[in-house]
């Protein structure tokens, strides 16, 4: 009798095979986020973007097999770009909302007398 076994059949769910490149999920879920920061949600999506990009660019970085160090570097960008984009909206914001509070006083002097300087 023999001990040789045949080799289990691939998986229905498309699962890489042993050796093959796969694609980091971390840095899928970057990219996500990176693009629902610039659209939806500014602060939360951008951050953790940024967060996720990060961990999957060093994951990418000690495991040759993965992939995707592009979309984490994209969802890294995105996620910097929504916050500095809307960074400046919101300081924009405050600017003409202090300047149409008092016509009298300017607009950085009205800002700083908000923020108490």
């Amino acid at each position: 009798m023999s001990d040789w076994n045949p080799p289990p059949p691939p998986s229905p769910y498309g699962q890489a095979a042993y050796g093959q490149p796969r694609t980091e999920g971390t840095a899928v879920a970057s990219l996500v986020l990176g693009i629902a920061g610039v659209l939806v949600c500014p602060i939360i999506c951008s951050v953790l973007a940024i967060v996720s990009g990060v961990q999957a660019k060093n994951k990418i970085r000690q495991d040759p097999s993965l992939q995707g160090a592009g979309m984490a570097q994209a969802g890294f960008i995105l996620g910097i770009v929504a916050l500095v984009l809307y960074g400046l909206l919101f300081i924009v914001g405050i600017i003409l909302a202090a300047s149409g509070n008092n016509s009298s006083s300017s607009g950085l002097g009205a800002v700083a007398h908000i923020l108490g300087t």
